[in-house]
């Protein structure tokens, strides 16, 4: 291979041409007291995205902040079926329990990355899958829609109430950095006992068993059985027409007024709190998938190995179906008709404004004001490995033209109050096209067609597969 050093004299051009650029002075002075994003940030183009929605799911959502941990995913799903929950429970208003999946999680990551540590002990350090392997970090906080179907099947929920946020559950570096010695250890220790069967699973339930006690003691150990006191709450939108006829014949205020609050009390476990009050299948939804390649065809199903949170018998852990981002928004319009919210996930660190709560590909001008061409379309992003799929929040709300099509859309984010719009956030359509790439709908909206090509057996990849 012939390769070309970088010289004195081809710098030397690259400061000339900064040289001739007549806009330079002026842009390097207002990057360097404002910084880059500042300076080219677009404030006339945010005023074209208003704060108003003409199809938005009547729900008083809770506002969530996962504070400084990685949690997006668990806190979006925990979003979507508490629509589902207080429903059922009639209840105003509930958030469910973050940290007691989270300590699930965790300990279920560490199981399976010291699985996969031991059937593949006889891998060089240096091989490719060991080093995606070693690359899991059992104690990472990510995760994905089925990541958390596969918790709340196995484990349930329970009420934030009766099982709260600690410092640990909300900061997790150093918690996850002790959880992370401890599987290196016992990797290491593994490596030097490879051909001893035995001593590989007795090093794993040691290095369980000591993951456990830093989980319990920054976490707290899992409510097994609860009780939750609430106030019943009878919303409107659950009546019955019938229902809400005799309200409209009552004439005494007053009683209405002084009617005695009722109360309820359950006493359960999470897995019972679950089956009463979830009802709602899992299993029902799919996970639609944006992927525009000639490689990866839409109307195709896809799964990765390894992409799994706990090691269960099930022969395909979960798949996606790869379908035309058109496709994916109607869905989740039909869903939002519906009154139910929708789990996505996205990037979110690109063309977008955290403390206004933008997601817009018109708010950055970096092109047009820097003067370099930065565009090249999502399938380049994806396999060049520009972008990911590294946040997940809820569309709740979407405002549609003359014609039903989105013009933007409202976002349920779990970063606390003090970011957006009141923690929630304004999406553009075409930032939607640009950046979005998984939507989890439930399989009633969507079409027989959806679900047929869903049915079909999905295309393996391998776990460093760009896709997902």
């Amino acid at each position: 291979m012939n390769y070309e050093e970088l010289t004195a004299d081809i710098i030397n051009k690259f400061n000339n041409n900064l040289n001739k650029d007549n806009s330079y002075e002026i842009l390097k002075n207002a990057v360097q007291r404002n910084g880059i994003a500042n300076a080219i940030f677009n404030t006339q183009n945010t005023f074209k995205i208003q704060d108003v929605f003409n199809t938005e799911i009547e729900d008083n959502f809770v506002l969530t902040d996962q504070k400084r941990s990685g949690r997006c995913w668990m806190f979006a799903g925990l979003s979507v079926i508490s629509t589902i929950i207080k429903k059922n429970l009639k209840i105003k208003d509930i958030e469910l329990s973050e940290s007691y999946l989270m300590f699930y999680d965790k300990l279920e990551k560490c199981n399976t990355l010291l699985e996969y540590v031991i059937n593949n002990i006889n891998e060089e350090f240096d091989s490719r899958l060991f080093r995606y392997i070693l690359g899991l970090s059992g104690e990472y906080d990510g995760g994905y829609w089925h990541y958390f179907v596969k918790l709340v099947k196995k484990y349930g929920i329970c009420p934030k109430d009766v099982m709260g946020e600690t410092y640990d559950s909300s900061h997790s570096y150093k918690m996850n950095q002790l959880i992370n010695n401890v599987i290196t250890r016992a990797i290491y220790l593994m490596k030097k006992s490879k051909h001893n069967n035995n001593s590989l699973h007795k090093i794993k339930y040691s290095a369980l068993n000591d993951i456990y006690k830093i989980l319990s003691l920054c976490i707290g150990t899992p409510v097994n059985e609860f009780r939750f006191d609430y106030e019943i709450y009878d919303d409107p939108k659950n009546n019955s027409k019938e229902d809400k006829e005799k309200k409209k014949d009552k004439t005494d205020s007053k009683k209405e007024k002084d009617k005695k609050k009722e109360f309820k009390t359950i006493k359960t476990t999470p897995l019972e709190f679950t089956k009463d009050y979830l009802i709602s299948d899992l299993d029902d939804y799919i996970i639609l998938c944006n992927y525009p390649s000639d490689k990866y065809k839409y109307m195709t199903t896809f799964t990765k190995k390894m992409n799994v949170n706990i090691i269960d018998g099930d022969k395909i852990k979960y798949k996606a179906l790869n379908v035309d981002i058109n496709v994916m928004k109607e869905a989740a319009i039909k869903s939002i008709k519906n009154s139910n919210p929708v789990w996505f996930g996205c990037d979110v660190t690109i063309d977008s404004d955290r403390s206004d709560g933008y997601l817009s590909t018109e708010i950055n001008d970096a092109s047009k004001i820097l003067n370099i061409d930065l565009n090249f379309d999502k399938t380049a992003r994806i396999e060049l490995f520009n972008t990911e799929c590294n946040h997940a929040m809820v569309f709740t709300a979407v405002h549609l033209d003359e014609k039903n099509k989105p013009i933007r859309w409202k976002v349920q984010n779990s970063w606390g109050e003090d970011t957006g719009k009141k923690g929630n956030f304004i999406m553009t359509d075409t930032w939607f096209t640009d950046y979005v790439y998984e939507c989890v709908i439930k399989k009633e909206f969507l079409s027989d067609n959806i679900i047929k090509a869903y049915k079909k057996d999905p295309i393996i990849l391998e776990p460093w597969n760009a896709l997902f």
